[in-house]
């Protein structure tokens, strides 16, 4: 159970990254089966396909999205930058005490610019 919970958040995050690299009919398929959770028969009455077609176009397109996230990185990239800027801003709330307010200020617009990128 947890690991099948492991596979579709990773999924998910995969969506979150890769969807627009992908065709309208198969960004449907991945959102109605990953985020509105309709099961693959569901799916395939909506696209008017076969229960087997849906699979088989769910599985290539996480295949391709794994492929291009090996080769990217972004999601990896992004959790390193994520935890970076947490140790920045816990560093920053540390060092608060000792600094002036507008210095404070200036850093924190500074790391929000960063994180908005």
């Amino acid at each position: 159970m947890e690991d099948m919970l492991a596979k579709t958040e990773r999924i998910n995050n995969l969506i979150d990254y890769y969807l627009p690299l992908f065709n309208k009919r198969q960004q449907d398929m991945l959102v109605y089966y990953y985020r509105e959770d309709l099961s693959l028969q569901e799916v395939a009455n909506h696209m008017k396909i076969t229960r087997q077609g849906v699979h088989d176009s769910l599985q290539r397109s996480i295949n391709q999205m794994e492929k291009t996230e090996k080769a990217l990185r972004l999601i990896e990239k992004n959790q390193k930058h994520r935890t970076i800027m947490t140790e920045l801003q816990e560093k920053l709330r540390r060092l608060s005490a000792y600094l002036p307010p507008t210095i404070t200020a200036e850093i924190t617009q500074i790391m929000q610019k960063f994180d908005e990128n």
